[in-house]
């Protein structure tokens, strides 16, 4: 391998280990009942019998449920819909 290509393999991983590092950050506050904290969009649905905060994170979506129904957190691929 020439150094380019060196180079662009060794950025290359290092943007996957970020990756990796900032959902699994996440994935832990989830599983601590917290919300995540590398998000960059929020989503906030009003109901008559509730509401649910919608978080998109890198890779995944995070569901904030506080309806008389569901009242849950839920951590999903991001390409998956809301409950209910």
């Amino acid at each position: 391998m020439n150094k380019k290509n060196k180079l662009i393999v060794c950025l290359v991983g290092l943007i996957l280990t970020l990756l990796m590092i900032l959902i699994s950050v996440d994935f832990l506050r989830y599983r601590n009942n917290q919300k995540p904290i590398f998000i960059f969009k929020t989503t906030h649905y009003d109901y008559d019998d509730g509401y649910v905060n919608e978080y998109y994170g890198i890779g995944y979506k995070y569901f904030e449920y506080r309806r008389n129904k569901l009242d849950e957190n839920s951590l999903v691929p991001f390409w998956s819909p809301m409950k209910g």
